[in-house]
């Protein structure tokens, strides 16, 4: 699927955008007309944007991604908590294709006021190595842990970002679990309670 530049995309309800195996998202802005992921109703939210076993073709420039709402909910599936704006997992749901990577660029975005139990702006999981550059992710949070960004057994390149203002209760900004991302040259400040927390 591909967005062009200057498209608002509002969602109504706990409704996303999953991308699948064999999917591909390719949203493109321009720097003077952003293409903008939203909710029609601000304080509902809606279910962020979901690439599963997607590949690497998927990107995202020049966009923006905000009030995702992912509360916790007893009845809720393990993936429907996790990663506010973006979630880059594989998924055991969607064979045959389980064990395929999600790799998508995010580039030059705004990811920001999206929540989730854990990654409220972003998670990454099962081996992604999601490109994430140039972005301004801000004012996310998360009930547990990663305000910002949550890396979990992946690999992503995380270079040049702002990451500012996003709170949980563990690491506002990046948290990893037993990942090993490349975290390069980015601004991290003013998270609660802290902006970096490296695990195992």
């Amino acid at each position: 699927m591909t967005v062009e530049p200057g498209v608002v995309v509002k969602f109504a309800g706990h409704f996303g955008l999953t991308v699948g195996y064999r999917a591909t998202l390719r949203a493109r802005g321009r720097e003077t007309d952003n293409i903008v992921f939203t909710a029609m109703d601000t304080d509902e939210g809606w279910f962020g944007i979901r690439f599963v076993n997607s590949g690497a073709d998927d990107d995202l420039k020049y966009c923006t991604v905000e009030y995702a709402r992912k509360p916790y909910n007893a009845g809720s599936g393990y993936l429907d908590l996790l990663g506010g704006g973006i979630l880059c997992c594989s998924s055991w749901e969607a064979e045959p294709s389980y064990g395929v990577p999600s790799n998508p660029t995010i580039d030059h975005c705004l990811i920001a006021n999206n929540h989730a139990l854990s990654g409220g702006g972003i998670f990454c999981m099962d081996e992604s190595e999601a490109e994430i550059t140039y972005n301004a992710i801000v004012d996310n949070s998360a009930f547990i842990d990663g305000g910002a960004i949550y890396v979990e057994n992946s690999s992503p390149t995380i270079t040049n970002n702002i990451i500012a203002h996003n709170s949980a209760m563990d690491s506002g900004g990046i948290l990893t679990w037993y990942g090993t991302p490349s975290i390069i040259n980015n601004t991290i400040v003013h998270n609660r309670p802290n902006g970096l927390y490296l695990g195992p």
